[in-house]
């Protein structure tokens, strides 16, 4: 991919604090969490004070660790589904500190966590090993010089890992782990500059023909359908495998998303203004931030 959009920062920034930047490294976490609540950013990646998991990450997680031990053959397909229910009810037997409506819906969330429960044991079971050499967790760092024309950003980078990585001999297929729902309007359209990015990174690593997916992980298997791809295997056969474009439209989109992103941080490291939207009641702020308590302490809750 060659240099086609030229990146238009506000490099003054470097002048203006007479150093670098407080990190020359851009992650999608990094991005979609100024998106979400300045306060967050502030306290995550400015401040860098200790944050915690909620149900929902922890969950995710779990699923990669299962997904990994067993294609990576550390574990048998039993003991994977074993330490998963072990390591699922453990989780979900303390949603309640995370689910704002826990007391009042308790039947509701009882079943949720059972019907989630059986999702990704469904998932699990259907798992098979590829034939195919994999990457598992890779590691990426794509260089933002690599799709810019200016030299000011030659130390600046954008981070992640890829979930898998299959290796055909003729085609790359890339596939992120998904345990929410199916992504869709302007939601689906920011998650997916993600993996078009990771795409970009091992483009420049020298992979050939790409292809991009999502694999929503609830989504039980339809036996009906054809398998997008190894048919041998079947491996993936599941309603939840949705392929993303990776063309240069969506490549350019997502450069754009990515850019429009780090000036955004450097407006914000510059103007040390945050803007405020924390609640006490609102479901981001107490279901999914980490740094719900400190909220709580800056608005004088705890006195």
């Amino acid at each position: 991919m060659g240099k086609s959009i030229d990146i238009k920062l506000y490099l003054c920034y470097n002048k203006l604090i007479g150093g670098k930047m407080t990190d020359t490294t851009i992650s999608f976490s990094k991005l979609q969490t100024l998106s979400n609540c300045q306060y967050e950013y502030k306290y995550r990646y400015i401040d860098k004070e200790k944050s915690f998991g909620n149900i929902y990450t922890e969950i995710g997680t779990l699923m990669h660790t299962c997904i990994e031990m067993f294609l990576n053959s550390s574990k048998s397909k039993k003991e994977t589904i074993d330490y998963f229910l072990s390591m699922y009810r453990d989780i979900t037997s303390k949603s309640y500190f995370y689910d704002i409506n826990i007391q009042k819906n308790i039947d509701k969330n009882k079943d949720s966590v059972e019907k989630h429960e059986k999702y990704y044991i469904n998932y699990l079971r259907n798992l098979k090993r590829f034939k195919n050499d994999i990457e598992i967790e890779t590691y990426i760092k794509l260089p933002l010089s690599y799709i810019s024309n200016s030299d000011k950003v030659n130390d600046m980078y954008f981070i992640g890992y890829v979930d898998l990585i299959v290796k055909e001999k003729d085609t790359t297929r890339v596939v992120d782990f998904k345990t929410s729902t199916e992504y869709s309007g302007e939601k689906k359209k920011i998650h997916q500059n993600q993996l078009i990015l990771y795409g970009i990174a091992l483009e420049s690593l020298g992979y050939k023909n790409i292809k991009l997916y999502w694999d929503f992980l609830k989504y039980e298997k339809n036996k009906g359908s054809k398998t997008l791809f190894y048919r041998e295997n079947k491996n993936f056969t599941y309603n939840g495998l949705k392929e993303i474009p990776f063309n240069d439209e969506t490549k350019n989109q997502a450069i754009l998303w990515l850019l429009k992103g780090i000036e955004n941080i450097l407006k914000l490291e510059m103007s040390n203004k945050y803007n405020d939207i924390f609640s006490p009641d609102n479901f981001y702020c107490k279901n999914l931030c980490s740094f719900y308590t400190q909220c709580l302490d800056r608005y004088g809750v705890y006195d």
